[in-house]
């Protein structure tokens, strides 16, 4: 295979090309530089609160206000579920804006309308339009994209919002919002630096949300968790509703679909995406429009909107153009590492995926990396040794490690340990690109690519195969 030439690839935010004068091109990259200036994520050391963020809502008049709004709270699965629900809305007729985080691209996707980006011009107008703002309430940088969100939405006049959370609850960004509906993804250990060591203290930043809203959606957690947002919704006397069990699960593998067939509330869905715990985001956002649409809502529409939808990354599994699978996951704390194992691990047993893998796994510094490594090294043995006794420890082909550039990453501990794996082959290369190349170049062409860890690594992997014309 030919070797790839990675020296001219170009920054993710700059892949996609549109026919837009130069001037705006040149706004755009300004404000963006701006925007990049400021650090992702504040220290934990910084004092945090939602008065900045209130007060500039408040002083461009509380444009917010003028539309519906949903708020998507969670630990995993807000993305997919304010996905699904976007397009539920939009096929009924609904002007509907999206606000998501993070972006795989361009930042430009955190912002939609009508699952439509918000375009280049209009990200420069409103930043710039609000820059004495920013600058005034000393905003930080998800608290500027959420000022920028809101203010997009009520120019173009939405019909109703979807704001995903970005972290906790309690003192995001998006809480100062005030949605009349708050939907619950499932809760588990994530960001604990920020949110607390337990899942009672990570439910409870999260369970703050009902305070500000007027009625919250649920799926079923753990006893635990169900219990505190529970007594949230009672000392608040709002109304919470846990939506019916998901069951009879089937994974797809037609020549015209791929995806997981479930049953949810008397009724069969499908939806391109493989994992039970996808469907159970869809039949989050399904109970959303029933309950927002109430009976404008159209039970026979929505199993066909949702049968086409599919978003990036999510067990997302491509065939390069010489047929090799590639299979892109960016679970990236633990909860959602066992699910996406345990997917892997039922395609592999349905004879979806092949039984060799290549594994390409990164994540950001402030993850616990030891443990993903070791879920990912050992979850036939450990994990899902129950399911088959065919899955053993010869299924991997090679496993490699690399470092993801958005923050300080763990690839130094990683390579220091590289020599204490015990029985299966940890390799580590320090630049990302040089993994993927050499995964491409010298591994078995018949084992599938796994690229886990990271969202951002799959962002990073997927534009160099783009790139280079295997997809």
């Amino acid at each position: 295979m030919k070797k790839l030439d990675l020296s001219d690839v170009p920054r993710i935010d700059n892949e996609i090309n549109y026919q837009i004068d130069n001037k705006i091109n040149a706004k755009y990259s300004k404000v963006l530089d701006k925007l990049e200036s400021i650090p992702l994520i504040p220290s934990c050391d910084v004092e945090w609160d939602l008065n900045n963020i209130s007060n500039a809502l408040r002083y461009i008049g509380n444009i917010h206000l003028k539309y519906k709004r949903i708020q998507v709270v969670g630990t995993n699965g807000k993305g997919t579920t304010a996905y699904f629900l976007s397009h539920i809305l939009k096929n009924h007729h609904l002007k509907v804006g999206l606000y998501i985080s993070p972006h795989f691209v361009t930042i430009r996707e955190r912002i939609q309308i009508n699952n439509n980006y918000i375009s280049e011009r209009s990200f420069g107008d409103v930043y710039e339009s609000l820059e004495c703002v920013f600058e005034r309430f000393k905003l930080t940088h998800f608290e500027r994209l959420t000022l920028i969100a809101a203010k997009y939405f009520f120019d173009q006049k939405v019909d109703i919002a979807i704001f995903e959370t970005g972290m906790g609850g309690r003192l995001d960004a998006t809480t100062a919002l005030r949605s009349q509906l708050a939907l619950f993804t499932s809760i588990s250990v994530d960001h604990t630096e920020y949110l607390g060591n337990s899942i009672e203290q990570i439910t409870q930043e999260k369970a703050w949300v009902i305070m500000s809203c007027e009625s919250a959606i649920a799926v079923k957690n753990s006893k635990r968790v169900d219990d505190i947002l529970t007594s949230f919704a009672n000392q608040q006397n709002k109304e919470l509703f846990f939506i019916p069990s998901v069951n009879n699960y089937k994974y797809l593998d037609k020549a015209l679909y791929q995806g997981t067939e479930f049953e949810f509330a008397n009724k069969v869905y499908q939806i391109p995406m493989y994992g039970k715990h996808y469907a159970k985001n869809s039949a989050l956002a399904i109970s959303a429009a029933e309950y927002v649409l109430e009976h404008n809502y159209n039970a026979v529409i929505t199993p066909k909107i949702i049968e086409k939808l599919s978003l990036r990354f999510r067990l997302e599994l491509i065939k390069l153009k010489n047929n090799r699978q590639i299979l892109f996951s960016c679970a990236h704390n633990i909860a959602s590492i066992e699910r996406d194992l345990e997917t892997i691990n039922e395609l592999i047993q349905n004879k979806i995926i092949g039984r060799k893998l290549s594994i390409l796994f990164g994540v950001s510094g402030n993850r616990p990396s030891d443990i993903f490594l070791s879920k990912i090294k050992n979850f036939s043995k450990d994990l899902f040794k129950e399911v088959s006794k065919e899955v053993s420890e010869d299924m991997f082909e090679d496993l490699f490690v690399t470092q993801v550039d958005i923050y300080k990453d763990p690839y130094q501990k990683i390579k220091n340990d590289e020599n204490d794996e015990g029985d299966k082959k940890v390799t580590a290369i320090e630049n990302s690109n040089e993994a993927i190349d050499h995964i491409i170049n010298n591994t078995d062409q018949s084992s599938t690519i796994l690229i886990i860890g990271s969202i951002y690594l799959c962002g990073e992997v997927f534009k160099i195969f783009r790139k280079f014309g295997h997809i």
